[in-house]
């Protein structure tokens, strides 16, 4: 890459547009930017990088740094340069993010960083800020950290490559070569064998956990051995050994308890068999003495119930024969009392409305006669009103000429006042057009605000996301740190019980030598030693403890020990879930911030990052309410201009209706007055007053006449009807009484011949029996109960009889006390039958376990040896060796190559005194080493740290290490043609002799047809270097003049 042109405008120190031609300057050589303190050397540096990637070259200058303080406010910042690549043409345009004036209205708005990349030749522009840097990432084969080492040596950056400390080195080539794969390789192998080691230790403990569930009964002699390998995991094997034989030895004790609860069982049934038998002859005994009872008590009751069998069929004759003519009887003679006092009240009637009827007819007869007069009124009175109808018309014709008057100059009012209305109607909806326009831009801004809203609505939620993981971190960290302590607290609690227990197996151990000397007998041999002499035998002690207080020791121990084993287990698993939800919580982190921290800095990264975002939202939001407002004025301009244009419609057609109404109007009023005219002509009286007298007097004398006549017919006709009704009535209750009166006797004489039928001598004697229906059921059922008990009891004293011939009663007491004995042995057995079966199933479920997690737990045994072999090697942690992880390693060979190119500057520009050397070795096997710089000094043989090199000498050290850099990139990366370089400061060091062997190794860098740039003030390189940049400052921005 050459550059061509630079132009820089609103830039840095530079105000308005300025333009670099480096084509001025050749081909190939050494040229030099020179000027004034802070004119702006550097930022041409900073504006060809930031040209190229979007930064500057210094990494302490941000691009929102790098608007001009002279750019005036509508004057634009941009970057353009023009370069040669490969022989090919390229111009690349860029501009940082910015405030300006805005182009209409008042006010600031901030442009938007962009950027544009132009092909001179058949290939389509690019846009975009990233898509442009991506462009000439991948023109270059070089990222900016690659690029600023290779051809842009920046201000300060020459002593940081060899004096940096070893960490700072692996960052920088981390950066510059990419190693972070291997960084990441390294970190994923310990990944993977944490995982690993995590599987196994799972497994280790799922096995010993295996071990320690396996039950045994207080009697098997296998307990002892099973307890001896329950904690130690190379001895699963004896463990399954020995389950098996539990295994089996309860499989024995199985078949031969089975065998005794089945005698047991057969001993149940047979005694359960004999108690069954005999309650049932026990109760057939005591049922037969309660038969004997209850018969003797029903044949006392016998006589009554046959006396009760007669009444029962009297009360049956009384109901169901008699009482039937009875209520037919008294049902005829009470009809024909009914129409008897009927007909007397009817006759009553008809006596006493004869001689009215009389009277109303003379009353009708002579209204009748007044017909006549009552049709000359009636003619007169139609006559009167037809002309009264005329004068209403005339009155109503002079008020509604008056009316329309009035109202024509009504319409013609409304009228103007509509055209004034449609006018100010039409002036406002202009002026909601003219605002509509001014707020055109208003719904993109409001879009844009929007989306930012949404984008940081979700940053801050990613942000509460992991501000809550972390939380739950903490207090995952708080129950890891509680596990830890109470482990090393039950540690020491199980270290005190262990020593308790062996303290007292020692004193019991020896107690048991006193135990048996006081069974000692001279001349008897001692069953220990054999000796027959004892003559100082061992005596007993009083602080010795018992065998079960020596059981109660170890149990006690063992308990201890098995809760440390249970918290050591939770402990494991809360690492785990620690570590995982680190993991969880960084890379969130990572995909939020997009860069890596410490957990331990998580929290103030969330405050930090949710208070930026707060007030980012308040800023937005604030001025998303000023665009709401906005928005709000326009809608509601738009409703009222819609409203208005409304009104103008409604007016228009409210004018148009007020015309035809005014032309209606006009033409009515010629019409009415020429009726009015023509009625005056016809009426027949002085006033419409005096016809309406004589009307009505006419009136009210015809129409008391009318109702005299239609009162009089009314009386006299309603009347003489219902006269003419009553008397038919009475003909037909006559005929209805001489029928009745036969009925009744009928039925009095079939009602006496029932009673003499039934045996029943009087109506009274009847009567006494006459009960209801129901009675006699209840009655007759009772009495059926009664003989139908009696007989049942009979039949069953005989039955009984029969069955408990040759038979007496058991003793049932005894019985059941044997029984009892049977169900306390039963139960007993198959308690210990079900511990047995408890026992056996959970061993074969432990066995099956244990012999499947031990073949997984040899093949993970295998699989995390590997693998952590594996990443001890990758991350430097083998014992005995030099650590050295995998991506230091390559970083050494990358290292190994700078420094030989470097050499070959260096010793030329120290003339052969010096070479650097890099550490192969460290003070002690835990350190890391391979990126530590030494230096040998040729004059004295001997090496030493590059840290104690002169001031001059040092530069010359970091200028040979800078080359070496570039020649090492350039070569990995392949390809790669960079015909510019630009170095920054640093020559003040040297002294006239150094600062020519370094002008020499610049000369060979520009060899051929590269272009090299140097930033100094040194005096002697402005003598030696003729072409120069130099930067003046001046009251409106620095400028750059050319000299060649």
């Amino acid at each position: 890459m050459k550059p061509l042109k630079l132009k820089m405008c609103g830039f840095g120190p530079y105000g308005d547009n300025k333009e670099i031609d480096f084509s001025k300057l050749g081909q190939s050589g050494l040229y030099l930017i020179t000027g004034d303190t802070g004119a702006g050397k550097t930022t041409i540096f900073d504006a060809v990088c930031f040209a190229l990637y979007g930064e500057a070259s210094g990494e302490n200058r941000k691009p929102v740094m790098l608007r001009s303080d002279f750019a005036s406010s509508d004057m634009p910042t941009f970057v353009e340069l023009d370069f040669i690549y490969k022989d090919k043409k390229y111009s690349v345009t860029r501009n940082p993010a910015y405030e300006r004036n805005k182009k209409s209205g008042d006010g600031t708005t901030t442009e938007k960083q962009n950027a544009s990349l132009v092909f001179y030749e058949d290939k389509n522009p690019i846009a975009g800020y990233d898509k442009v840097t991506n462009e000439i990432k991948d023109l270059f084969g070089l990222d900016k950290n690659q690029f600023s080492q290779i051809a842009m040596i920046a201000q300060g950056d020459f002593l940081k490559l060899l004096l940096d400390s070893n960490n700072d080195r692996i960052d920088i080539f981390r950066k510059i070569f990419n190693t972070s794969v291997y960084r990441n390789f390294q970190e994923e192998l310990k990944r993977l064998s944490s995982g690993k080691r995590n599987a196994y230790d799972e497994i280790k403990i799922s096995l010993l956990q295996y071990v320690q569930d396996i039950i045994y009964s207080e009697e098997s002699q296998l307990g002892y051995k099973i307890d001896q390998v329950r904690r130690d995991v190379h001895k699963i094997d004896e463990a399954i050994s020995y389950l098996n034989e539990l295994i089996e030895e309860d499989k024995t004790e199985e078949i031969k308890l089975t065998e005794k609860m089945h005698g047991l069982q057969l001993e149940y049934d047979r005694i359960s068999e004999k108690i069954l038998k005999g309650e049932a002859a026990n109760k057939r005994f005591d049922l037969l003495d309660e038969m004997t009872q209850k018969i003797k008590i029903l044949e006392g009751e016998k006589t009554l119930r046959e006396e009760e069998l007669k009444k029962i069929e009297s009360g049956k004759n009384a109901l169901y024969h008699v009482y039937p003519a009875f209520d037919k009887f008294n049902a005829e003679n009470q009809k024909f009392k009914d129409i008897v006092e009927e007909i007397n009240n009817k006759n009553s009637f008809v006596h006493e409305l004869q001689p009215k009827v009389n009277i109303y007819r003379s009353e009708y007869e002579y209204e009748v006669s007044l017909d006549e007069c009552r049709q000359q009124l009636s003619t007169k009175i139609a006559s009167i009103e037809k002309e009264l109808d005329s004068y209403d018309v005339f009155e109503r014709l002079t008020k509604e000429i008056k009316d329309t008057k009035i109202l024509i100059e009504q319409k013609l009012e409304e009228e103007f006042n509509l055209k004034n209305k449609k006018e100010d109607y039409l002036n406002k909806i202009q002026r909601a057009l003219q605002l509509a326009d001014s707020y055109k831009d208003l719904p993109i801004k409001i879009e844009k605000n929007s989306r930012e809203l949404e984008n940081l609505a979700r940053f801050i939620k990613d942000i509460n996301k992991i501000d809550s993981e972390m939380k739950m971190y903490r207090r995952i960290e708080n129950n890891h740190k509680t596990l830890q302590d109470k482990y090393l607290s039950q540690k020491g609690l199980v270290a005190k019980k262990i020593k308790v227990f062996e303290d007292l197996e020692d004193l019991f151990l020896k107690e048991q030598a006193g135990i048996i000397a006081q069974k000692l007998e001279d001349g008897m041999p001692c069953p220990v030693c054999g000796s027959e002499k004892h003559p100082s035998p061992a005596s007993l002690k009083d602080e010795a403890p018992s065998e079960d207080e020596l059981k109660e020791a170890k149990k006690s121990a063992y308990d201890a020990k098995e809760e440390l084993y249970a918290i050591s287990e939770r402990g494991s698993i809360k690492k785990t879930e620690k570590n995982k939800k680190k993991e969880s919580i960084l890379s969130l982190i990572y995909d939020v911030a997009d860069k890596k921290i410490e957990i331990d800095d998580a929290t103030d990264f969330i405050i930090m990052q949710r208070s930026l975002a707060e007030k980012r939202k308040e800023s937005i939001t604030a001025e998303e309410l000023l665009l709401k407002d906005d928005m709000e004025k326009i809608k509601k301009s738009n409703e009222e201009k819609q409203e208005n244009e409304t009104q103008v419609s409604k007016i228009d057609k409210m004018l148009e209706k007020a015309g035809n109404e005014i032309a209606r109007l006009k033409e009515f009023l010629s019409s009415a007055e020429g009726k009015k005219e023509t009625i005056e002509k016809q009426l027949g009286f002085p006033s419409k007053e005096e016809a309406v007298i004589e009307y009505d007097q006419n009136r009210n004398r015809y129409t008391q006449m009318k109702k005299n006549y239609e009162a009089a017919q009314k009386k006299y006709f309603d009347n003489k009807e219902k006269l003419d009704k009553y008397k038919a009535i009475l003909a037909t209750l006559n005929e209805q009484k001489i029928s009745l009166s036969n009925e009744k006797e009928k039925y009095h004489k079939r009602y006496n011949e029932e009673l003499k039928k039934r045996g029943f001598d009087s109506e009274e004697s009847f009567k006494s029996f006459l009960v209801s229906e129901k009675v006699i059921k209840d009655l007759e059922r009772n009495s059926k109960e009664y003989f139908d008990k009696l007989q049942e009891i009979h039949n069953n004293i005989k039955t009984i009889r029969e069955e408990i011939t040759n038979k007496a009663r058991v003793d049932i007491i005894e019985l059941r006390k044997l029984l009892a004995e049977i169900i306390e042995k039963r139960k007993e057995s198959e308690r210990i039958y079900r511990d047995l079966y408890n026992r056996l199933k959970g061993n074969k479920s432990i066995k099956e376990k244990l012999v499947n997690r031990y073949e997984e737990y040899k093949n993970s045994e295998t699989e995390y040896a590997m693998v952590e072999n594996l990443s001890r090697t990758a991350n430097g942690d083998l014992k005995g060796k030099q650590r050295i992880k995998f991506e230091m390693y390559i970083q050494r060979a990358y290292f190994s190559k700078i420094i030989r190119e470097a050499n070959k500057r260096f010793s030329k520009m120290t003339d052969g005194r010096y070479e650097l050397l890099r550490q192969d070795e460290s003070d002690n096997l835990r350190s890391q080493i391979g990126l530590e710089l030494d230096v040998m000094d040729n004059y004295t043989g001997r090496i030493r740290s590059v840290k104690s090199l002169s001031g001059g000498e040092s530069f010359k050290a970091s200028l040979a290490m800078a080359l070496g850099l570039s020649d090492v990139i350039q070569s990995v990366s392949g390809g790669i043609q960079l015909d510019a370089m630009f170095i920054d400061e640093g020559f003040g060091a040297l002294d006239s002799e150094s600062l020519e062997q370094a002008i020499d190794v610049l000369n060979t860098l520009s060899s051929g047809n590269r272009l090299v740039g140097i930033i100094s003030h040194v005096s002697e390189l402005k003598e030696r270097i003729d072409k120069k940049l130099i930067v003046k400052k001046s009251a409106s921005g620095s400028y750059v003049e050319i000299v060649v």
